[in-house]
């Protein structure tokens, strides 16, 4: 899906990947230290160790990250979906 520029930076914005004076303001940062997605995150990292210490991987494991990565695509692809979607839908609810 392409995505403009605002759309893009309000996603980053949520996930943390801006510096604050780059952030769209009103927009939280889900990441932050104290939201719930920085907990799931660090329990995808803390997975993912135990993960290589099994497999006996001493970095990265190429499958892994490839699992890990295209989870993080899916999600931006589908918060972008949302957002389109809810410009969509709720002009029709404004009216």
């Amino acid at each position: 899906m392409k995505t403009d520029k605002f759309v893009e930076d309000v996603y980053n914005t949520l996930e943390g990947q801006l510096v604050e004076e780059a952030c769209v303001p009103g927009v939280e940062n889900l990441y932050a230290e104290d939201k719930v997605c920085m907990k799931w995150y660090t329990d995808i990292l803390d997975a993912y160790g135990r993960l290589c210490d099994r497999l006996g991987v001493q970095d990265e494991d190429a499958d892994v990250e490839i699992i890990i990565n295209s989870f993080l695509s899916i999600c931006r692809e589908t918060g972008y979906h949302m957002y389109h979607y809810g410009a969509k839908f709720g002009k029709k609810d404004a009216d």
